[in-house]
């Protein structure tokens, strides 16, 4: 019950939270294109583009990159990184990682390139560089390739202990999760505790290490993940995405599913899977799903779990991520394996071979 409770006061305040960043939108576009200054109309088209960033993609790429035309324009260099940062990040949530990283490069060059022409802003630059290399590593470890992750990663790390920089628990939490997705559940925790401990704030602190509430459940603690997950969902709106929900009922999920509660594991999955399809995200869709069909296999669902793996497979083949693949291959190859489905497990098990060699 108590847990019912607080997923149903955590949708209320996403819907609230929603339909006032809806409103914020729709105010910004009834006066942008009535307004005379191109310097404030730029300020709005990055504004919207950070806004459209938690909803729709589409749409911030096409503000951020309307950003971009009248920052040249305007001569206002300072800006077309932030632009460029937003475009990367977008791409990165369709699952485009290579498109994400050539627009996180832009903006590491021009962010270079005006750091050296004006040197009295050279803190203000290598903070916005932990940024962008940080987002440059997720990309790439998205991918698969991982040690190229790390680099960006560490380098991003130099920056943000060399400046203070409020993003770099951000960055400890990327190699925490680097380090879980690895196997490394040591080093894993051990980089999510200080992301979790350097945070600026409890909504940054929990988003930034929320990998330690599945390595808690990997370690056989689902009671303290579940803590860490519930006491997540109780701030208030404005520090609690729709991207952090889905990943709060997951997480969730999981406990329960180490426990052995398979019904109210499944029922969290799918409304972690609803919010992951109504932010687009198809990698995040497709790791739900690969959760949830273990469920259904547990629960002696096999077509089911078959049917949900192929659905992961497909939203992971429409992105550029070699990460998951390898694994859903290999699982659904169990799978059709345990229905006899010998020629079509085989097959998936060739398929996940060849994706290890070449992440």
């Amino acid at each position: 019950y108590r847990l019912a409770l607080l997923v149903s006061l955590v949708l209320i305040s996403l819907t609230s939270s929603l339909l006032a960043q809806q409103s914020r939108i729709d105010s910004i576009h009834r006066v942008i294109n009535s307004v005379k200054s191109d310097s404030v109309k730029l300020e709005l088209q990055l504004e919207l583009a950070e806004l459209y960033l938690q909803t729709d993609a589409e749409k911030c790429l096409d503000h951020s990159k309307d950003a971009i035309v009248l920052a040249y324009e305007l001569d206002e260099m300072w800006i077309v990184p932030y632009a460029y940062n937003y475009i990367g990040m977008s791409y990165d949530d369709l699952g485009r990682y290579g498109e994400a990283l050539e627009a996180y490069r832009k903006a590491i060059e021009i962010t270079y390139s005006e750091m050296k022409g004006n040197p009295e802003f050279e803190e203000e630059y290598k903070r916005d560089l932990v940024v962008f290399l940080n987002n440059s590593g997720y990309s790439e470890f998205n991918r698969g390739n991982i040690s190229a992750a790390m680099e960006y990663y560490l380098q991003s790390l130099d920056y943000a202990d060399s400046t203070s920089s409020p993003d770099r628990s951000a960055v400890l939490g990327s190699i925490a999760e680097l380090y879980y997705e690895t196997g490394d559940l040591r080093n894993g925790k051990s980089y999510a505790i200080h992301a979790f401990r350097s945070a600026e704030g409890p909504g940054t602190a929990y988003h930034d290490a929320s990998v330690l509430g599945r390595i808690l459940v990997g370690e056989g603690k689902p009671d303290s993940a579940r803590t860490f997950y519930e006491d997540w969902l109780r701030l208030p709106p404005k520090d609690l995405t729709t991207y952090d929900s889905a990943l709060t009922y997951a997480g969730i999920a999981e406990a329960f599913v180490f426990e052995g509660n398979l019904q109210k594991a499944d029922s969290l999955y799918m409304w972690s899977l609803a919010l992951a399809r109504s932010l687009n995200n198809k990698l995040l869709q497709s790791q739900i799903l690969e959760l949830q069909s273990a469920v259904s296999e547990a629960q002696g669902r096999l077509s089911l779990a078959e049917s949900q793996l192929s659905q992961a497979i497909d939203l992971a083949r429409s992105t550029s991520s070699l990460l998951v693949l390898p694994a859903l291959s290999q699982d659904r190859a169990d799978i059709r394996g345990k229905q006899g489905k010998n020629t079509s497990a085989l097959e998936d098990q060739r398929v996940a071979a060849t994706l290890r060699d070449s992440v």
